[in-house]
């Protein structure tokens, strides 16, 4: 129980630095500078999802969200199999671009 809760708060941390990195960065650049910061967090193909701004390009006061689902496994499957086979942990920030 303790690891799902880390990995919950790994993936709602790496949600939140994507998209403060998203909202500083150039506005043709929101979803590379959002998705390099996970990737540094997580590791590269750790994770699922995106960094979207709600306008094209980014302009001030657009949404820039930062979705990010983590795959959690327990350590013991075989006491819990139908509880903790792989349970998706997807956590979703959102910030308005500077």
């Amino acid at each position: 129980l303790s690891r799902g809760w880390l990995t919950r708060n790994l993936a709602t941390a790496a949600g939140g630095v994507a998209a403060r990195a998203g909202v500083v960065a150039p506005a043709d650049s929101v979803a590379a500078a959002g998705t390099a910061k996970i990737n540094q967090m997580l590791g590269a193909g750790g994770w699922s999802g995106s960094v979207t701004c709600s306008t094209l390009p980014c302009a001030p006061d657009s949404v820039v969200s930062a979705t990010v689902t983590v795959n959690f496994q327990t350590v013991v499957p075989l006491i819990l199999p139908a509880m903790f086979q792989n349970m998706p942990i997807t956590q979703t920030a959102t910030m308005r671009y500077e």
